[in-house]
Formats: structure tokens, C-alpha cells, sequence
């Protein structure tokens, strides 16, 4: 039985608690106010070796970025959620981080709980029925975070931990509790406590008031509207007299009503005067700042909230805090003010891609601007920004829906605003539609439509020769390229990050994939070195790609391991999962590859790069795993997806042709109009599988050298498999001598790549031409250079006899991350256990 009175009850809970603790199991306990959430999941963590940081919310201060984190870490943070969540993980580390109330949390601080959910151990405590709590619930179940609903204390429990309170009350009296306090565990204790049952909730809580002095009252009025502790040395001296009567507790974080249900049974006490009078004592109190401009607008001091928020708004340089401080003064200001206020918070918010925040920023005020009296103006640009924010957030029907909607708005052509709809327009229509004619003609209209000399026709321009260069894979990427940097070093980072995308797909369609993965490198350590660890991170995934690209398939494996040990978006991690499993493949590690795309398709993007790529990962490891009728299905799956650009399909197609070769259909693909550099190869490997079909071999080797030749320098892996075409061509064509010499340099050359299934077909062209071939270690069993930084640095922990608890703490790891990289070194090492990990550990 649980020590406290107020636990009574609660063993099942208790223990299922201490087992997902154990576990290393994310959960969030909901529940109503005063059933005993924090209490329960206090006392679960204290029965465990493992140290409590706690923090929670304020409704008061909600706008506040990651106030709730700040306080259970005893540090300030400021940053991208992604570098927050890595900086939060360094300081819990093997410990527990609970965060209480989160359904007043600011956006930013639930960013932060989703990435680390599954990193360190969270809890979190969301109070039912509030407004935010659903939200906060849906977001953090989708991150994996259980979810543990706390019911009412039943009858015997409910009328034990009365009899505890209390063991003199009579029977009737003690009943007439339980049935009128409903389960409730704060009820139960304040109504045993009077010795009476109330039919009223706020009497129950409040009536202890009574006996105070008014001085003492007006305390206790204050901190319920200031629904947080305030220091006790700024309180007026009665303070401690509500103390003293138990109604508020005096800590480390100043003075506090002792519980939620308290300070809201205050706060529905006061009549509409007596509220704005109070939180006009509270704005007084707390001087300046975002709070008491808040508390000033509660007070009906609209000009004066507006006045402190801009205030603020000048000495802060966070861009968090500056979009709180605009939605607040926007929220104080008059009709067709308030959405120019919060486009200002959404444009930064914007740049440093927390899409999250745009969208709840926006998200309302955009719906219901035109019916406002907003200008129309802003409110079509407040769609276009929730637009981009939808996209990049994974959700495309909202994105479309916001398109269409800023569409309907009728503006000025000239203003600011269309030209961004016009920008957001273009970029949905080659992002997800795949029309770039239709998104030249509407950049070229708002280009026509500006005054010779606006700033805006370059922005303009550079998206539309962006546009072009993607379409063709031909251009000047020094343009864009340099566009990005200035956007970058003005600290346009959304802007300059949309630029570097262009240079880094025009350098893969026309330069070469070394030269693209230099330069996705140098940008990922670039905004790591901004703190925008969110885009660098996405650099970082599309580092991977042109890592299988270039050839270095080991390398990509360590580049997604890089990725994966850090707390990264969803979007990110998808890409480097998905390109991770495909590089394993290609390493000849097919069953690994296959099982890691078949766990990752359930929970996709629907969209291209999603669905597509994952069905095409798994056609490919059918077809390299010798099921060509499998590949087949898998390839027409992936085809029947809508791509961004036509280019992208052309390996799709590849894969299916070859399916068809091995299952002797007749070969239909065809490519036509223009193909950028990257995959012209395409063409001249199409025409090598028909001529193969047809059993034409000698004119398959030659279309299979030029397909090698235009794949040179593009897809490194495409160049080995079309060699050893021709190779196998030429053995089937009687050229025994040349198949020979060829085979095995494509042999040599596949065993330094890694490329285990190019290497084990061409051992078997050789052994058919009578070459005995002994097999030798590939590239990608080389195993050292396979691990991460992080991988060696573990590894050799493990080697000096630490525990994954020693190093969690070592290193400000959370357990499950510990794990989870010892693992990954583990199979790359081709160990089963710790003892024969250390004796193989390479040097760190």
C-alpha cells in the first residue's frame, strides 16, 4: 500500500507505472483536475533509482517558448526545437523528464516532447477537459507516448482514504463524501478535512477563506488569476497566513495555491470586475515583459498591452518570444491590426521553418480573417504561410486546401502579399502536382504585373530559373547558389534553405553526386553552426542520397546513423530511414533492408517521397533478392504515384524494366522528351534490356557502355550494374576474353564499393566463363569506417566495462539512445553480445 493517503487506491496504476519506467516507455497520464496525476506519477519515479526533473505549464504564460523545460532543467533555452530537444537530452540524460499540465505547453516546448519521445524517458501529465488538452494528447500519441487515462477512485479506496484523513467522522457522513466527491482524491481529502460534505465544489475548496483576513484574501485571489508561483517577497505580508491556513504552499519556486481545482474555484468566485482589477494588480506587480502585457489586456488596458508588448518586442532578439510578444500585440489591438501583427510573428517564424508555430500563430486568424474586416491582402498571405507550413508539415490536403483558399481572395497584384501567394502557388505546383508549366505561367503573370525596379521580380526570377533548372537539369547554379548565401547570412534561413535545395538538385542532375554531397556537408555544418539544427539535419538526410549516388555506400549508412542519433523531425528521419535501408541493399544486406522498409511503410508521407520511395526501396531489394515478379508489382506501386518532377520516375522505371528481363515479358519503357544529365543514362540502359530481350547481344554490350558512360559521375551504383550488363552481354555474345577482362574489373570495382549483389552476379558471369574466383571482403564489410563518431565513442565505453546507465550519464544520453546506437554498432559489427563487442572494439 502507497505511503501517501492521497496514493490510496492506486496500486495497479503504481506499478503499471513503475514497469513502463522500467521500460523506458514514454506515458502520459490524463486525468481530471485534483485525481491525483502528478502525485501518481511522483511517487512511480521515486520508486525506481532514476532522478526526477519536473517542470510545468502555466496557462498565464502558455506564449511562453519552452518555459515548462526551462523549469523542470533549472536553465533557460533558446533555440530550433531540434536543438533545444538535443540540449534537454543532454542535461536529462538516463534520468526522468516530467512535464505536468501540458496542455498549456507553448508549441514549441510540445516540438521538443515529440523528438524526444523514444530518446529519453518522458512523462507528462495533461489535465482532461481543458482547452489544448486533446491537441496535446493527439500530438504526443502520435509520437509514440502511451497514453494512461487515471478513472475516479472507486467506492472502497474512495471511502479508505477518508477513513485515513479522518478516522472519527461518522458512517453516514463519511458515505455522503464519497458519493458526493465522485472519486476524486482532492475532493475526498478537503471534505474530509471539513468534516462535512458540499454540495457546492467551490465551497469545498474555498472555504477556508472565510476566516481570512481581506488582505490575505486579495493574496490568495492573486495567485489564483496569476495561476503560477509568485516570488513571497512581492506578495503582501498576508501571504503567509494563507499558508498558514493550508490554501496556498510556500517553495523553491515562490508562492502557489496548493492546487489547480483551488485556484480555479478563486477565479469562478470573482465577478468580471473584480478579475480585470486583479490582473491589473498582477500587470503592475510584474513591471514589464510579455506577462504583464498579457495581464494588461485581461484588465481591458488594451493600449496600454499593446504599448508593453512592443516594449518587450524591442529588447528581445528570440524569435519565440518576439512572435509572442506580436500575437499579443495583436490581440490588443483594433479590428484589420490584429492579422498584420501576427503575419510580422508568422513571416520569422517562417524563416526559421517552426511550422508548427506559424500554424498556430495563423491558423484562426487566417480562417477568419475575411469575415473581420482584415485586409485581404493579409489574409491571403496568411493563407500562402499556412500553406508552406502544411507541406513541410507532411499534411498536402491542408497545404492544397490553403492554396485554393489565399486563390479565392481577391488583391492587388502589386502588393507584397500576392507576391508571396504567387511564390507558394508556384512551389505547390511543381512540389506536388509536378506542372511546372502551369507555375512558370503564374510567376511569369506577377512578374508582368510588378513596376519595372521592385525587389520583389528577383525573388521572383530566382524561383522561376530555380523551376527551370529542375525541370531541365541544366543552368547556372552559381546564380541560385549565391542567392542562397546571401539569403543565409541575412538570416533568411527558410529562404536560403528553398535556394540550397535547387543548388543541391541541380548539382545532383548535372554535376555530379561527389560535388552534391560536398556541398549538402557543407551546408549541414553550416546551419549546425547557426543553431538551426532543424534544416541542418535536413541537409543531412538528403547527404545520404547523394552519398548512394556517388558511390559510397558505407558512408551513406554512417551519414543516416548520424541522423538517427540525434533528435531530428519526422520528415528527416523518414528520408534517412528510407535511404539507409536502400544503401543496405545495395551492400548486399537485403534481408536488413527489407525489414526496415517493411516497418517503416505503414507510417509513411502519402506523398511521392513517402510512399514512392519506400515501394521503390522494396523493388529494388526484390529484384536484387531474385523475386522479379515481386519487384514488378512493387515498381507499377510506386509508379502509380503522383512525382514532383518527371525525372524522378526514371529509376522507378529502370527497376521495373529489369523485373520485366528476368521474367521474359516484352520491354515497354520509353523515356521521352529531354532528360538532364543524371539520368540520360536511362535511355541507353533501356535500349541495352530490349536488345537483350531480343537476344541481340552484341548491340546490348554496346548500349550498356554508353549507358555506363552517361551514368558516370551520377549514380556510381548505376555505372557498375550497366558494366556488368555489358560484361554478361558479351559472355552470352561467344567475346569470352573481352566479358572476362571487363567482368572482373566491374568484380574489383564492386567488392571496393561495397556493392555486394553487382559483385555476386559478376562472380557467377566469371565462374560461367570458367574464371575461379575467390571471394574477397567488400567495402561494406570493412567495419570500422562503417561506425558513426558517436558509434566508437560507446563502443570503447563498453570496452573500459561501463553500463548503458554509466554511459547515458556520461555522455547526456537518454537510455533508449544508448540502446539504440550500441545496437546499430553491434550489427554492423556482426557481434551478438557486450563481451564480444569489447573484444572487437576498434579505436575511438
Amino acid at each position: 500500500m502507497p505511503d501517501s493517503p492521497s496514493l490510496i487506491g492506486r496500486d495497479a496504476e503504481l506499478t503499471a507505472l513503475a514497469a513502463a519506467i522500467d521500460a523506458d516507455r514514454a506515458t502520459t497520464v490524463i486525468g481530471e483536475a485534483g485525481i491525483g496525476k502528478t502525485a501518481l506519477l511522483r511517487a512511480a519515479v521515486a520508486q525506481s533509482d532514476r532522478a526526477l526533473r519536473e517542470g510545468g505549464a502555466f496557462a498565464t504564460l502558455r506564449e511562453t517558448p519552452y518555459l515548462a523545460l526551462g523549469r523542470a532543467l533549472g536553465t533557460s533555452l533558446a533555440g530550433d526545437p531540434a536543438s533545444v530537444a538535443a540540449r534537454v537530452e543532454t542535461l536529462v540524460g538516463p534520468d526522468v523528464l516530467f512535464i505536468d499540465d501540458v496542455q498549456w505547453a507553448d508549441g514549441q516546448t510540445l516540438s521538443v516532447l515529440e523528438l524526444l519521445v523514444g530518446r529519453i524517458l518522458v512523462l507528462t501529465a495533461i489535465r482532461s477537459l481543458d482547452p489544448g488538452a486533446e491537441a496535446a494528447a493527439t500530438r504526443l500519441a502520435a509520437a509514440a507516448s502511451t497514453t494512461h487515462e487515471l478513472a475516479p477512485l472507486p467506492g472502497n479506496a474512495a471511502r479508505s482514504l477518508v477513513r485515513a484523513r479522518r478516522p472519527d467522522l461518522a458512517e453516514p457522513v463519511v458515505d455522503d463524501i464519497v458519493r458526493r466527491a465522485a472519486g476524486n482524491p482532492l475532493l475526498l481529502e478537503e471534505m474530509a478535512e471539513r468534516g462535512e460534505a458540499s454540495p457546492v465544489l467551490a465551497r469545498v475548496l474555498t472555504s477556508r477563506l472565510e476566516a481570512m483576513s481581506p488582505a490575505a484574501r486579495g493574496v490568495v485571489e492573486l495567485l489564483a488569476v496569476a495561476d503560477r508561483p509568485l516570488p513571497a517577497g512581492d506578495l503582501d505580508p498576508a501571504a503567509a497566513e494563507a499558508v498558514q491556513a493550508g490554501i496556498a504552499v510556500e517553495t523553491d519556486r515562490g508562492v502557489e495555491l496548493r492546487h489547480q481545482l483551488v485556484a480555479g474555484a478563486v477565479r469562478d468566485g470573482l465577478d468580471a470586475g473584480a478579475r480585470r482589477r486583479v490582473h491589473g494588480r498582477l500587470a503592475e506587480l510584474l513591471g514589464d515583459g510579455p506577462e504583464a502585457a498579457r495581464h494588461l489586456a485581461a484588465a481591458g488596458r488594451a493600449s496600454e498591452a499593446r504599448a508593453a508588448a512592443l516594449r518587450a518586442l524591442a529588447a528581445s532578439s528570440d524569435t519565440h518570444e518576439r512572435a509572442a510578444l506580436l500575437v499579443i500585440a495583436a490581440e490588443s489591438s483594433g479590428p484589420g491590426a490584429g492579422l498584420e501583427r501576427r503575419l510580422e510573428a508568422a513571416r520569422a517564424l517562417d524563416e526559421i521553418a517552426d511550422w508548427a508555430a506559424v500554424t498556430l500563430v495563423l491558423g484562426s486568424a487566417a480562417l477568419a480573417g475575411s469575415a473581420s474586416g482584415q485586409a485581404a491582402e493579409d489574409v491571403a498571405e496568411a493563407h500562402a504561410l499556412l500553406a508552406h507550413a502544411a507541406f513541410y508539415l507532411g499534411d498536402v490536403e491542408s497545404a492544397r486546401r490553403h492554396v485554393a483558399a489565399m486563390d479565392e481572395v481577391p488583391i492587388s497584384q502589386t502588393s507584397a502579399g500576392a507576391v508571396r501567394c504567387s511564390i507558394e502557388a508556384a512551389t505547390f505546383l511543381v512540389n506536388v502536382d509536378g506542372s511546372v508549366a502551369e507555375a512558370l505561367g503564374r510567376i511569369d503573370a506577377a512578374i508582368a504585373a510588378l513596376p519595372t525596379g521592385d525587389p520583389a521580380i528577383a525573388d521572383l526570377a530566382v524561383l522561376k530559373g530555380s523551376i527551370l533548372m529542375l525541370a531541365t537539369g541544366a543552368g547556372d547554379h552559381g546564380q541560385i547558389r549565391a542567392a542562397a548565401d546571401a539569403a543565409f547570412d541575412a538570416g533568411r534561413y527558410r529562404t536560403a534553405t528553398d535556394r540550397a535545395r535547387v543548388v543541391q538538385y541541380l548539382l545532383l542532375m548535372a554535376v555530379s553526386g561527389e560535388a552534391a554531397l560536398e556541398f549538402l556537408l557543407d551546408r549541414q555544418a553550416r546551419y549546425e553552426a547557426a543553431g538551426m539544427q532543424s534544416m541542418a539535419l535536413d541537409f543531412l538526410a538528403d547527404s545520404v542520397v547523394a552519398a548512394i549516388l556517388a558511390g559510397r555506400l558505407s558512408e551513406a549508412v554512417t551519414l543516416a546513423d548520424r541522423l538517427l542519433e540525434s533528435p531530428a523531425a519526422p520528415l528527416a528521419r523518414q528520408r534517412a530511414e528510407i535511404q539507409r535501408a536502400r544503401a543496405l541493399v545495395l551492400l548486399g544486406r537485403i534481408d536488413e533492408g527489407e525489414r526496415a522498409l517493411d516497418s517503416l511503410r505503414p507510417a509513411v508521407s502519402t506523398d511521392y517521397f513517402g510512399q514512392a520511395e519506400t515501394l521503390h526501396g522494396l523493388a529494388e531489394a526484390a529484384w536484387y533478392g531474385g523475386r522479379p515478379r515481386e519487384a514488378l508489382a512493387l515498381a507499377d506501386a510506386a509508379l502509380a504515384v503522383t512525382a514532383p518532377l518527371p525525372g524522378a520516375r526514371v529509376p522507378l522505371v529502370l527497376t521495373q524494366a529489369w523485373a520485366r528481363l528476368d521474367l521474359g515479358l516484352v520491354q515497354d519503357a520509353t523515356f521521352s522528351g529531354p532528360l538532364s544529365p543524371s539520368v540520360e543514362g536511362a535511355r541507353s540502359e533501356v535500349a541495352g534490356l530490349r536488345a537483350l530481350t531480343e537476344r541481340a547481344n552484341g548491340e546490348a554490350a554496346t548500349a550498356f557502355d554508353r549507358a555506363a558512360e552517361g551514368w558516370a559521375g551520377f549514380n556510381e551504383p548505376r555505372v557498375l550494374l550497366s558494366r556488368w550488363a555489358a560484361g554478361e552481354a558479351r559472355r552470352r555474345d561467344g567475346a569470352d576474353g573481352a566479358a572476362a577482362a571487363e567482368l572482373q574489373q566491374v568484380l574489383d570495382a564492386a567488392e571496393a564499393m561495397g556493392f555486394e549483389p553487382i559483385a555476386a552476379r559478376t562472380r557467377r558471369s566469371l565462374r560461367l566463363l570458367g574464371v575461379r574466383v575467390a571471394r574477397r571482403a567488400t567495402g561494406g564489410g570493412a567495419h570500422g569506417p562503417n561506425l558513426t563518431a558517436r558509434e566508437r565513442e560507446l563502443v570503447a565505453l563498453v570496452e573500459r566495462g561501463l553500463t548503458n546507465v554509466e554511459i547515458a550519464r556520461r555522455l547526456g544520453l537518454g537510455r533508449p539512445t544508448v540502446a539504440r546506437i550500441l545496437t546499430s554498432a553491434m550489427t554492423k559489427l556482426g557481434v551478438s553480445s557486450r563481451a564480444q563487442l569489447a573484444a572487437i572494439a576498434p579505436e575511438p
